[in-house]
């Protein structure tokens, strides 16, 4: 592996976590949105909280109960699955190899760009479909430049 390429795949790869459950008990919630920020969500039955595809944040609030109020607190059930990874990345040849997990039931997306810098846009190197089965998938971009950026994500 050039020491070029090397550097860029190295950013782009995220650690690998566990998803892991956590019962919180809340007695309230709203959601703050950026895009509106005179209006809440403390009426729906959803709390949203991020960043929007636009870059707006979003943020959810929870009021936990104080001993007084233990008795009629509901659960909330928070899961977390860690976002995807690619895992291996190859030069062979003139092309590099991209090797990820695909979970069964998931489409992913394998992006590129040439530069890390604002405003570069990502481009789609190719579109996976959700397979049936948990699978090991490989991706191939032919004759790369000497420096590109990946990243796998959810559509």
């Amino acid at each position: 592996m050039s020491w070029g390429l090397a550097a860029p795949l190295a950013a782009s790869f995220l650690l690998a976590a566990r998803a892991e459950v956590v019962v919180l008990t809340p007695v309230a919630d709203t959601t703050l949105v950026e895009a509106a920020p005179t209006n809440n969500l403390g009426g729906m039955p959803f709390v949203n909280a991020g960043t929007t595809q636009t870059f707006t944040r979003n943020r959810g609030l929870f009021r936990f109960a104080s001993r007084e109020d233990a008795g009629r607190a509901p659960l909330l059930r928070i899961e977390f699955d860690p976002p995807p990874r690619i895992e291996h990345a190859l030069v062979v040849g003139s092309s590099l190899v991209l090797q990820f997990t695909a979970r069964a039931g998931q489409v992913y997306v394998v992006e590129s760009r040439d530069r890390f810098t604002a405003g570069t846009p990502w481009l789609e190197l190719t579109n996976v479909p959700a397979p049936t089965v948990t699978t090991y998938v490989t991706v191939i971009d032919l004759g790369p430049p000497a420096e590109r950026f990946y990243r796998l994500r959810l559509p």
